[in-house]
């Protein structure tokens, strides 16, 4: 379990160490009882750092959990059992995704808590406000909890809350004086619901927040654009002047584009869209950019666009007005085979071989299939005729032998064929020309060209060998 990836920096991993050990049951968690510890860690200064993850088990470097702290230097690890030895360690990580190695290790025991005793009646904190979920970029099967920082005097932190049933929270992270916090472990096809309240040096919490709701798709399937919960727009004007143009590069594809928003604070835009207008199944999310090429269209489909912007709490503006992209089904061009040359032998030649060049569907990425067939006018003559060919490859051979004993002359007709409709066919012919050069060397011919000549009117002169 302590296998990481992307290990980085040698000797820049983080300092831990234990801050807190005034520990409390929080029964309404557990009817078990449980502890909590509060870690805190030296910032780096390296610029490239970007957050702090959290290691932790029961075994001296053999983590069983892991916490993604964010950017912050402290974090409250719940759930621990009574009389239990745990060891921490912490690494850092940049944008790209590298990882630090483990820091210096440090143990906390925890002592064995009162069952009987309780956290502070709720009532003296405001709920937290604007609880929001956005994708986390940097991990796939992660979440980022937004929420606005409480204004109550001794707030010391926050517990972020979680399940897969609404109202059902069996998840919990504690945290500092932040307003962000990255959940990861979020299970593909799963839905998760989201609450935060807060709590002061006295363990008085707040009521529980409005829900947040986060569905994380099963990979390679689109996020219905519905689903996602984010704060209410703040005062974000509607994206304007949304067009699409044709990709010259890929005729599956889209060129949209829109006015960059002018409001103050805005970090990026949402691109939806769909097979139906107003339902948008499909969403991308860009930074600072006014174009995005929009790839895989289906031939025959009518697809509508919308854009809203986003700023750095994650309000996004209205959609905007809607434009649509029908995009037809394709002319099937014909395949193509280069031409032939003609091919004279002798009597009883071997099996000959042709080289089939040039052959293609016609289309670049279409996805059709070629067949090639070849055939010869005169059985008489040419024999074994065949045609190796793998799609979709650009070349093949044609194998024929000549009839023994057999002179004269045969058309071979190659025919390429795709699995288009319409014109879906192309073909080219070669002469094949047999003939017995013994016989052709013992006829007379004429060795000199005559120098002297007359002319004899009226009469027709025959000359015969």
């Amino acid at each position: 379990m302590s296998c990481i990836a992307n290990r980085f920096w040698a000797g820049k991993s983080v300092k831990l160490t234990v801050l807190a050990v005034g520990l409390a049951l929080l029964s309404q968690w557990t009817a078990v009882a449980v502890q909590n510890v509060e870690i805190s860690w030296n910032p780096r200064a390296d610029a490239s750092v970007t957050g702090y993850k959290i290691y932790y088990g029961s075994s001296s470097r053999a983590y069983s959990s892991t916490l993604n702290a964010g950017s912050v230097t402290n974090l409250t690890i719940t759930g621990l059992a009574d009389g239990s030895t745990n060891f921490f360690a912490a690494t850092t990580y940049d944008s790209a995704g590298n990882e630090s190695s483990f820091s210096s290790e440090v143990s906390f025991v925890a002592g064995v808590s009162n069952p009987n005793v309780i956290t502070n009646p709720p009532g003296v904190l405001n709920t937290v406000a604007n609880v929001s979920v956005a994708t986390n970029m940097a991990d796939a099967h992660s979440a980022i909890v937004s929420w606005t920082a409480s204004t109550d005097a001794g707030v010391t932190g926050y517990h972020i809350c979680w399940g897969t049933n609404s109202g059902n929270y069996f998840k919990r992270l504690d945290v500092g004086l932040v307003s962000s916090l990255v959940v990861t472990g979020l299970v593909e096809g799963s839905t998760n619901f989201f609450a935060v309240r807060s709590v002061d040096g006295d363990f008085n919490e707040s009521p529980m927040s409005s829900e947040a709701v986060w569905f994380l798709p099963v990979a390679g399937i689109s996020i219905p654009d519905p689903i996602i919960v984010t704060n209410p727009p703040a005062g974000l004007s509607i994206v304007a002047n949304v067009a699409l143009a044709t990709n010259l590069e890929d005729a599956h594809s889209v060129l949209v584009s829109w006015d960059a928003s002018a409001d103050a604070g805005v970090t990026g835009y949402h691109i939806c869209w769909g097979t139906n207008s107003g339902n948008y199944t499909k969403r991308l999310d860009v930074g600072q950019v006014t174009s995005l090429v929009v790839t895989g269209l289906v031939e025959g489909s009518t697809n509508f666009f919308a854009v809203r912007s986003v700023d750095g709490a994650f309000n996004e503006s209205p959609m905007s007005s809607e434009a649509a992209w029908f995009l037809p089904a394709a002319e099937n061009l014909p395949p193509t085979l280069n031409p032939l040359a003609n091919v004279s032998l002798n009597l009883n030649a071997v099996a000959q071989t042709i080289v089939l060049t040039g052959i293609s569907s016609g289309s670049i990425g279409d996805g059709q299939t070629v067949k090639i067939t070849a055939a010869a006018n005169n059985s008489k003559l040419i024999s074994n005729l065949s045609v190796k060919y793998s799609n979709p490859n650009a070349a093949g051979t044609l194998t024929f032998k000549p009839v023994a004993n057999a002179t004269g002359t045969a058309i071979i007709t190659v025919t390429a064929k795709d699995s288009g409709a319409g014109s879906n066919t192309v073909t080219q012919t070669f002469m094949v020309t047999v003939v017995n050069q013994v016989l052709m060397a013992a006829l007379p011919r004429i060795v000199r060209q005559l120098t002297n000549s007359a002319t004899l009117p009226g009469k027709n002169v025959t000359l015969g060998v």
